[in-house]
């Protein structure tokens, strides 16, 4: 989408955010290069179907990054999420006694 509009996936991120009604786009940057990029979003405007398109691609759960390593733990999570991050979190503890065990010999 962003090539047809000469711009980066993060400006067409940051215009989907500010073309949407009840949504406040926050962006944030300590690069210089960023912060103008940023501002380099109201020159153009996503059309109705570029909007659908970007909608279409979160998940049924409104989230578009992996839950299991980005939701913080107050975001609801399907059943099979839920059985991933539990086994997840097995498998972090197992390999950490493991190499615990490792550093001991």
């Amino acid at each position: 989408i962003g090539e047809g509009y000469g711009k980066t996936a993060g400006q067409v991120a940051l215009r989907w955010l500010i073309q949407q009604d009840g949504v406040a786009a926050i962006p944030r940057s300590s690069r210089e290069a960023h912060v103008k990029a940023n501002l380099e979003v109201f020159d153009f405007e996503l059309t109705d179907a570029d909007m659908d398109e970007i909608s279409a691609m979160g998940s049924r759960w409104g989230r578009m990054s992996d839950p299991l390593r980005h939701a913080p733990a107050w975001d609801e999570l399907s059943p099979a999420d839920r059985v991933r991050r539990k086994s997840t979190q097995i498998a972090r503890a197992v390999a950490n006694r493991l190499r615990r065990r490792l550093q001991v010999r």
